[in-house]
């Protein structure tokens, strides 16, 4: 019985995984590096941010 059963198993489970990836990729998501990556890059434009917004308050502290 689990021989006949075997190919059927095989068919259900690779219908489930396609449907599942068709799925998520009618979702708006992004994957797990491509946001790791976005969150470096956030980060790093927060810093540069900051920075320049502090040396813009030294000029205009001298400037005064």
């Amino acid at each position: 019985m689990k021989k006949v059963l075997g190919p059927i198993n095989d068919i259900i489970k690779n219908s489930k995984e396609s449907i599942l990836k068709k799925s998520l990729k009618k979702l708006d998501v992004v994957s797990r590096e491509e946001f790791e990556a976005q969150k470096k890059i956030l980060l790093k434009t927060r810093q540069k941010l900051e920075s320049i917004e502090a040396k813009l308050d030294q000029l205009l502290a001298e400037k005064k």
